[in-house]
């Protein structure tokens, strides 16, 4: 604390409270490690209790009040809420892939006061909402440094400066408390082990996702306030954490809600974030002004389809639906169906009244899995169903289908099911969705592709290609190829 020169009984910037480190903000300053550090991770959790604000981890660390008579030679690993993973060069230098996009035009760049000092982070909004801990994971080896928030990896830089130097925590201004700083020496950087074990695909679209948001002064119309699991907010960066290790590469969210306004909601939420492709919406098909709010909301090109989910009594061959359906159709737009609040049959109609509907069927027809052979029933409504070419099935929301709560993660659970469905529909008209956030009921996202590849990955990976990613891109008129 450079303050403490001129007043060396000044309050100190870090205290101990409660069993963790917290760093009060004020007076700026940092907290230094005696010992140096080379070819090691920092495991680190962290939360801002009270406001978002500033922080850093500096690594490599060396000469002090190097920059601004303040900071050490260093690398920082930015904490900057909504910024955590950059990297601010203190006098000391990093190299990234795409250089000039991440630290601007080279003429700028520096290590010192009035230089570009900053390089830009991998991902947006990796971190979670003020108040919940932070898991950060810093890696230095050699020359290299890595990052990792959330299990989301944020950086990586080569040819540093520094290979190794003391480790410090700064204090910019607003109180930050860590429950985590664990040191372990390495002798290789860590690879996602979810992702890299799997065959990889071209593209992993997960078609099946819900992003809300309780706190909203308005409130949600789903979940209920009793969920305890889902009853929180689920926002972008959340289902970022969960599911970019696994490989995602593209999403559409299919709405939660049946308050028109949150179609617009969610589509400004996503807005700028190139990850979320499409959006599925909720709209009455059988309004009077329908078709003008469908117009409404096609003005954003993001607007793949639309979601039957009626709720109470309701007419599967009403004029009125049937009209919503063929202007979804004249439009390009599908039809996903929530099967369960509407049935096999209602769905099979729908499918023969409305040929030129590209019609989705939700969550493996909805089937509840226990195990055993489905019934006679169910699986003809399933082959009569697959007679529509028009009609595609989801491959999506086993866990909270499946009759044992938590869901087992074992295909023998699902498979039955599974290959009456393959057989139904073919590999041609299967797609993968995730139903996320659902899925934390009882498992993580990686559980849950793990689980369905198991499936998939013995078919060859030209099924593995149609069901993640070609079904999709051809069901929802996605711009992928």
């Amino acid at each position: 604390m450079p303050q403490a020169d001129a007043k060396p009984k000044i309050k100190p910037t870090f205290i101990v409270r409660d069993g963790m480190l917290v760093s009060l903000g004020r007076p700026a300053g940092h907290i230094i490690t005696d010992a140096q550090h080379e070819n090691f991770r920092l495991d680190v959790e962290y939360r801002f209790a009270a406001r978002p604000g500033n922080c850093g981890v500096l690594v490599h660390a060396s000469t002090p009040r190097a920059l601004y008579k303040m900071f050490p030679k260093s690398i920082e690993v930015q904490m900057n809420h909504r910024h955590a993973g950059d990297f601010w060069c203190i006098v000391q230098d990093i190299t990234v892939p795409d250089m000039v996009k991440r630290r601007g035009p080279k003429k700028n760049w520096g290590i010192i006061e009035g230089k570009a000092r900053r390089i830009l982070n991998l991902t947006d909004d990796s971190e979670k909402p003020v108040g919940h801990w932070n898991a950060m994971k810093i890696e230095c080896l050699a020359d290299e440094v890595k990052v990792w928030v959330n299990g989301d990896l944020v950086n990586h830089g080569s040819k540093c400066t520094a290979t190794k130097g003391q480790i410090a925590l700064q204090a910019e201004g607003s109180e930050v408390e860590f429950r985590k700083l664990d040191i372990t020496p390495i002798s290789k950087l860590s690879t996602d082990p979810v992702a890299t074990n799997r065959p990889k695909v071209k593209h992993l679209i997960d078609t099946h996702i819900h992003l809300f948001d309780p706190r909203r002064p308005q409130g949600i119309p789903w979940p209920p306030k009793s969920d305890k699991v889902l009853y929180k907010p689920h926002l972008r960066g959340d289902y970022r954490r969960a599911a970019k290790p696994v490989g995602v590469t593209a999403v559409v969210i299919v709405e939660a809600s049946d308050w028109p306004a949150d179609n617009r909601w969610v589509l400004d939420h996503v807005k700028g974030d190139d990850l979320f492709i499409g959006l599925v919406g909720q709209l009455d098909l059988t309004a009077d002004d329908f078709t003008k709010q469908l117009d409404a909301l096609r003005r954003d090109k993001r607007l793949v389809g639309l979601r039957l989910r009626p709720s109470g009594k309701w007419d599967p061959k009403s004029k009125k639906l049937i009209a919503g359906a063929k202007a979804l159709a004249e439009r390009k737009l599908s039809m996903d169906v929530l099967i369960g609040t509407v049935s096999v049959a209602d769905c099979d109609y729908l499918a023969r009244q409305v040929p030129s509907l590209t019609i989705i069927a939700d969550h493996a027809l909805s089937y509840r899995a226990n195990g055993k052979t489905p019934s006679d029933a169910w699986i003809a409504g399933a082959k009569r169903l697959a007679e529509n070419p028009n009609v595609y099935c989801k491959i999506s929301g086993l866990y909270e289908r499946s009759v044992k709560q938590p869901a087992p993660k074992d295909l023998s659970h699902y498979k039955a099911m599974l290959d009456i469905l393959y057989g139904a529909f073919g590999p041609k008209r299967l797609i993968y969705g995730s139903n996320w956030p659902v899925t934390e009921r009882s498992g993580s996202y990686a559980s849950y592709v793990t689980l369905v590849d198991s499936y998939f990955a013995p078919k060859g990976q030209d099924v593995r290609e149609l069901y993640y990613w070609k079904n999709a891109a051809r069901a929802y008129r996605l711009p992928i190829k």
